[in-house]
């Protein structure tokens, strides 16, 4: 909302502030958003758009804020990250939507959800050759011990998707690290797929924006902002090799708020 005096606001401190990129990951988090009562969109004074709706689980409501980067990467990122916190001042900071997944455990329309970025960026170049030094952020211990509890509440890490044509197939919800920087992988023989394996052979999946939301969050921990943790929830649109494509976005987008939904009490 825009006021008379040009000044802009939404309705007030939201529990989870959410950042997309693409625009499947929007209309997918903004559809799940509209079904709820008292869903809103909000026009801020410098044109960036904010929807906000409450989730009502049992007897909480959780209140929530979503809004786009205005480009992919990671400097677009950290500028959402501090906007959407001065703008939302959100509690917890999501990064949801889509992501390539390298591990053989990971399939296409899976869900990965991060304990940790591996920034794959830092690297000396030197006359014999590129060395990566690759840097980890885990995520804050909240959000750990939440994502932890969320999947020990089911027998299986798993979650049935809600397919638009109401056909509905389980797709699995894995909690691992996650490869982050400005390259977009599409070789399965790429050196930085084989660097990321010799950090830790447990890397997931890859992205373009998640270390910097969580170096934004390492920067401003000790603002007095409330902010309490980031989580990064991705689900898989292909993996990371020659195939990629956008074909399966929209599917991986509505996955990944899907499993965000399904974690949300567990905060």
């Amino acid at each position: 909302m825009i006021d008379a005096d040009g000044s802009s606001r939404i309705r007030s401190t939201v529990d989870v502030g959410v950042l997309t990129v693409l625009r499947e990951e929007t209309y997918a988090i903004v559809e799940a958003l509209r079904a709820t009562a008292g869903y809103r969109k909000t026009e801020m004074a410098a044109g960036q758009r904010i929807h906000e709706a409450a989730l009502v689980h049992g007897d909480r409501t959780i209140r929530i804020a979503a809004m786009q980067t205005t480009d992919r990467g990671q400097s677009s990122a950290a500028l959402a990250f501090n906007e959407l916190c001065t703008l939302a001042r959100p509690r917890y900071v999501a990064l949801v939507g889509t992501a390539g997944g390298i591990n053989r455990t990971v399939e296409i329309g899976d869900v990965v959800i991060a304990d940790s970025v591996i920034s794959y960026d830092p690297r000396r170049v030197a006359r014999n050759g590129v060395w990566h030094r690759g840097a980890t952020r885990p995520v804050p211990v909240t959000v750990s011990r939440a994502v932890q509890d969320f999947l020990s509440s089911r027998p299986e890490p798993t979650l049935p998707t809600r397919a638009p044509s109401g056909r509905s197939r389980p797709f699995r919800v894995h909690y691992g690290p996650v490869g982050s920087g400005e390259a977009v992988i599409t070789d399965v023989h790429s050196h930085i797929r084989e660097f990321l394996f010799r950090f830790n052979e447990k890397v997931l999946a890859v992205e373009t924006e998640a270390a910097a939301v969580a170096q934004a969050y390492h920067e401003s921990a000790r603002h007095p902002k409330g902010l309490a943790g980031w989580l990064v929830v991705r689900g898989i649109s292909d993996k990371a090799n020659r195939h990629k494509g956008h074909r399966d976005h929209a599917m991986a987008s509505r996955h990944a708020v899907q499993t965000l939904e399904a974690l949300l009490p567990f905060l």
